[in-house]
């Protein structure tokens, strides 16, 4: 599926990772079934581009990002980063892609270990590039300001800061290697809100200084719509919803998005809101997913070709954007 993100000053640029037909699967005791968690998730990143990736819980979008982070061996399609599939590559592959690929978790407590300072943290990404220690330093304290803290810290340790400033270590220490892809997996879930607007005000400077691809995983939509490009919506291990984030804001298609954009708060009132749309019952068991589209119990909107049919991504009516929506495709059956 190509990205609609277009660099604004001039043509477009190349996809620096793809995700094709991604799929895991994992094995539950006492079932012939497996759960399946992510069913054949396919989209690209562009070099300076932030995607976001948004669901309730369960959706899959964590698993997707740990895939991508070889974090978890996915049951089958690949990843290609820089052209490279990242599946079966060898262990002195994966070192050198290190480099190039960051991920930032949900709570910094548990990503820091405690023993080390926060000078040793940080520079741990650094280690492949044997610098001298004046170097190390320097990159050190460099990530450490670009992402607001003072230089102070460089010798405290994580127990010593808050929450807000343990995630900007993480960050910090993502950054300091100078990567080129990274994968924020809810980094602002577990702050309050004062300590999630400056995250947040962070990566927005980060994406303007560099050239940096991001995927940015969450639940939170206000969040995400005020850093991601463009945005993948998961329901139930699948993307049911792609575009630009402008345009998934303005007009969502799939009836899941109207339902989690129901709660997002409009900036301004004079503006109209998309149509409200409310689901009911019970989210399906990822054991034992219906047969047609998996909301069809839920959706006020469900017609009898929805029991019929699995609806796969496909140009929107009267959109730009995708849409695994039946009814709402431009191509409806």
């Amino acid at each position: 599926m190509p990205s609609p993100h277009r660099n604004r000053k001039g043509p477009e640029i190349m996809d620096i990772l793809e995700v094709n037909d991604l799929t895991k699967h994992f094995t539950v005791r006492g079932s012939e079934r497996p759960l399946v968690a992510v069913g054949g998730v396919s989209f690209t990143v562009k070099a300076g581009e932030t995607l976001g990736l948004v669901g309730e819980s369960g959706s899959g979008k964590t698993t997707v990002g740990r895939m991508i982070m070889g974090l978890e061996s996915a049951t089958s399609g690949s990843v290609v980063f820089d052209g490279f599939a990242l599946e079966g590559l060898e262990r002195g592959g994966r070192r050198r892609l290190a480099r190039d690929i960051q991920i930032v978790f949900q709570d910094p407590a548990d990503s820091l270990d405690p023993r080390h300072d926060i000078l040793r943290l940080v520079a741990q990404p650094l280690t492949l590039q044997n610098l001298p220690r004046q170097a190390r330093d320097q990159k050190v304290a460099r990530a450490l300001l670009r992402c607001g803290l003072p230089l102070e810290v460089l010798h405290r340790y994580p127990h010593e800061l808050s929450a807000g400033a343990q995630q900007k270590v993480a960050l910090a220490r993502a950054i300091v290697g100078d990567p080129r892809f990274l994968v924020l997996d809810e980094p602002t879930s577990s702050l309050d809100v004062k300590a999630r607007e400056e995250l947040l005000k962070i990566l927005r400077q980060l994406q303007k200084d560099s050239n940096l691809a991001t995927i940015f995983v969450s639940h939170d939509l206000t969040a995400i719509r005020g850093i991601a490009d463009t945005l993948a919506v998961m329901y139930l291990g699948e993307v049911v919803e792609y575009g630009r984030t402008a345009d998934l804001f303005a007009n969502p298609r799939h009836p899941y998005t109207r339902a989690l954009l129901a709660s997002v708060p409009v900036p301004d009132p004079e503006r109209p809101r998309p149509e409200r749309l409310r689901l009911s019952g019970e989210i399906p068991s990822p054991i034992n997913l219906p047969e047609g589209c998996y909301l069809r119990g839920r959706c006020p909107r469900a017609e009898a070709v929805c029991a019929r049919l699995h609806p796969t991504l496909s140009p929107a009516r009267d959109a730009p954007q995708k849409v695994a929506c039946l009814l709402e495709q431009a191509d409806r059956p």
